[in-house]
């Protein structure tokens, strides 16, 4: 997550609020929960469905993970099937410390107990709520609190509250092209300086070795 990016994203957000109806996040869906399959059933593991937890969360999209589950595990144990284009973020866990992790999943997945998932209502785009909730990322962390063993925790009766603005669904869409377009451009550009501080360094390099052999 670049600063420039969020900084975008919570612009756009108190904008948009300050323009359209709201609906409490709670009320932008379906809300559902997770849990971690037995260890100990072979069966439930390194199936075809990507079981998400906490630490996979490092990308706005998510189609695969590291730790898969089979259909068994969906069935007979606390882990759901969770439809794709689903927003997921994360409600438990030291990474709130500095951010509220959220995705949108690319295909059906399940999710461990330290998250949560929105299937979006009708009417809502998976991929801008979940902008949304980075634009509000900052009140989210407002509402962390500390467990008492240290662990940080996001609770539903907080989160749930959180005002998402709601505009026609046309002008959602029009948000997230625009908001692609621009991470795709940023993503560019930092590519671009990133290999060009390299250039550099290698002719700095080059020049000092030139220096150093009285070539110069």
């Amino acid at each position: 997550m670049t600063t420039l990016f969020f900084h975008v994203r919570r612009n756009l957000y108190r904008s948009l609020l300050s323009e359209f109806p709201a609906r409490p996040l709670g009320k932008c869906g379906k809300v559902m929960g997770g849990g971690t399959p037995s260890k100990e059933r072979a069966d439930f593991w390194d199936g075809d469905i990507p079981w998400i937890a906490p630490k996979e969360m490092k990308s706005f999209r998510i189609a695969t993970s590291s730790m898969p589950i089979t259909e068994a595990a969906i069935a007979e144990s606390p882990a759901k099937l969770i439809p794709a284009h689903s927003v997921l973020f994360v409600v438990r866990g030291m990474i709130l410390a500095r951010y509220v992790p959220v995705a949108v999943s690319d295909v059906p997945c399940a999710i461990n107990q330290d998250m949560k998932a929105i299937v979006p209502a009708k009417g809502i785009l998976a991929d801008y709520l979940a902008h949304m909730l980075w634009g509000a990322n900052d009140l989210l962390q407002g509402m962390i609190e500390t467990a008492g063993h240290g662990t940080k925790k996001l609770e539903t009766s907080a989160w749930s509250s959180l005002e998402i603005p709601i505009p026609d669904i046309q002008r959602q869409q029009a948000i997230v092209d625009e908001l692609t377009i621009f991470q795709e451009k940023q993503t560019a550009l930092e590519a671009l300086q990133t290999e060009t501080t390299q250039e550099i360094a290698q002719f700095q390099s080059a020049l000092l070795a030139k220096a150093f052999r009285g070539e110069l």
